[in-house]
């Protein structure tokens, strides 16, 4: 009877500790994902010169984007391609209500600093692919023109 007690006990320890723990990395990520859609409010203030209304309103828009972004990375129902193409659709609705917005000429400026973010995504993914091709041969190489797996 004891150690029946004394094992619902420690069941009920080990339920709570683990309990807390998913709760402190759920709040550990809430954090990571408001610093972030601060950081992305700040950006587009300094390079759009927002105005208080309209920093409240994109503040609004990136948290709600990067809470969403967040959930489609977490969601493993969804194969690498839906993801991708779901992550596009909620940028491409941030743009555009972030557009709506936005001054004429804060519109192009927004317009042009998406075309610089845009660039810089390709060099960095194209950096990546050569990283990858260059890493490659030295492997079979060293492997005597075996593959490693």
């Amino acid at each position: 009877m004891r150690s029946l007690k004394t094992k619902l006990l420690g069941l009920c320890t080990l339920g709570l500790l683990l309990g807390n723990m998913a709760m402190a990395q759920q709040t550990s990520q809430q954090s990571k994902n408001n610093r972030q859609a601060e950081r992305m409010t700040q950006d587009l203030t300094k390079q759009l010169n927002l105005n208080e209304q309209q920093q409240n309103q994109v503040a609004v828009i990136n948290r709600r984007t990067v809470q969403e972004m967040q959930q489609v990375r977490e969601n493993r129902s969804l194969s690498r391609q839906e993801r991708h193409a779901e992550t596009e659709r909620i940028q491409e609705r941030r743009r555009a209500e972030i557009k709506a917005l936005l001054t004429e000429q804060q519109r192009s400026r927004f317009e042009e600093h998406q075309r610089v973010q845009q660039t810089q995504k390709k060099n960095v993914r194209q950096n990546q692919v050569n990283q990858k091709q260059t890493r490659q041969p030295q492997q079979r190489q060293k492997s005597g023109g075996r593959k490693n797996r």
